[in-house]
């Protein structure tokens, strides 16, 4: 941040960063109690999804390649 000679915030969307930033600093945010089991709930099914997702965009790649060449060796024919 840019701060003056006298150490203070010359633009008015620094002062109001500071002042966001204060109030964070009194009243800190708290987590959820199951902040923590929400979040391996989701990796859990996101792992176990992964390598079929995987797959499945793998196996869209190679029809798009496919199509892209069919297509382009008729319109030159």
């Amino acid at each position: 941040m840019s701060d003056g000679p006298n150490g203070d915030s010359e633009i008015p969307a620094e002062q109001r960063l500071l002042a966001y930033l204060d109030g964070l600093r009194e009243h800190p945010p708290q987590p959820r109690a199951n902040l923590v089991a929400a979040v391996m709930r989701t990796a859990r099914w996101q792992a176990a999804a992964r390598p079929y997702l995987a797959a499945m965009g793998s196996l869209a790649g190679a029809l798009g390649a496919g199509v892209s060449v069919l297509v382009g060796a008729r319109g030159r024919g």
